[in-house]
């Protein structure tokens, strides 16, 4: 049985940062979901909301030790671990800006570095002990979730039904949201459209420009409603109403993309999903946008159609 595990381990990929390679001795990963507590006076207990998920952190115990050996896999060798790959290491943990992150079992993402604490011990003689926390990002508007990667146009039909529900079921705030003569969709009904659009080709989904203006007029008047409202049991409403405004936000991005060219590249070996964005060239995010499916596997086998978004 140890022998299957460590098989299996050694097909995990090397860990990088900004394209430098190091050892890991160990990496832990915390996904924490943000909640918001709502209590009430002389009740016990509390209402807790799920506000999303939390950025994912990231902790690596890296052993900058000389004589060290690196996997078949591992792209830090030819050189000594301390000082060379060390001073390259804490160079490129300097910037403040975002880079990718590369790791093991999650493959490539956009992260930035929060601390990296360096450790001389006097009875070790042969490098530094280094432990490194990085904490996911999502600052690239076409940065996707690397664990569930769910469609603009899916979370805003979601959201769209919910608010729907939400203002026909509230009388007050319904009456606060100002009415037009002619025949107003609902929010539903003008996803619906959007959708259409966004799956055809041409000038139909410059067509849907339309339909998201009309959304986000929509939006705003049900968030001025709901201030001009002031109660404190409004927060779903206010809760569901940002969602929907940054839905539709994402719904533009998607819009605009599908206006590129898409181009269909053929892996000729395995390799990453970040060598693969390499090798075509083009940026690794819309990489990953067009190919959700590859998130699921750290390596990109040989012979894979691989689409991305052509100049």
């Amino acid at each position: 049985m140890a022998a299957d595990i460590n098989a299996t381990f050694g097909q995990l990929l090397p860990s990088t940062w900004r394209d430098v390679g190091f050892p890991a001795s160990d990496f832990v990963v915390e996904l924490r979901h943000d909640l918001a507590r709502h209590a009430f006076v002389d009740a016990d207990g509390a209402n807790l909301e799920g506000m999303g998920r939390a950025p994912l952190q990231f902790s690596f115990t890296i052993p900058f030790y000389n004589g060290t050996s690196p996997a078949k896999q591992e792209t830090w060798g030819g050189q000594p671990l301390y000082p060379n790959r060390f001073r390259q290491f804490l160079e490129a943990c300097q910037p403040r800006t975002t880079g990718f992150l590369q790791h093991p079992e999650l493959g490539t993402l956009q992260a930035k570095t929060e601390s990296v604490r360096v450790q001389w011990d006097a009875n070790r003689r042969d490098g530094v002990l280094v432990h490194a926390v990085w904490i996911e990002t999502i600052d690239d508007p076409d940065d996707i979730d690397p664990l569930l990667g769910v469609s603009p146009i899916a979370d805003a039909v979601a959201t769209a039904q919910n608010l729907d529900q939400i203002v026909h079921s509230n009388a007050e705030l319904a009456a606060k949201i100002p009415k037009f003569p002619q025949y107003q969709p609902s929010l539903g009904d003008l996803i619906d459209k959007v959708q259409a659009a966004a799956d055809s080709v041409g000038n139909l989904a410059t067509r849907a420009q339309g339909a998201v203006n009309q959304i986000e007029y929509r939006v705003d008047s049900m968030r001025d409603a709901v201030d001009r409202l002031k109660n404190a049991y409004t927060w779903p409403s206010s809760n569901a109403i940002e969602r929907m405004a940054a839905s539709v936000n994402d719904l533009r991005k998607q819009l605009f993309d599908s206006k590129k060219k898409i181009g269909v590249f053929v892996t000729k070996a395995d390799s990453t999903l970040a060598g693969v964005a390499g090798s075509i060239p083009t940026d690794l995010t819309g990489v990953m946008k067009l190919n959700p499916s590859l998130l699921a596997s750290p390596v990109v086998a040989r012979g894979t159609s691989v689409r991305y978004y052509a100049a």
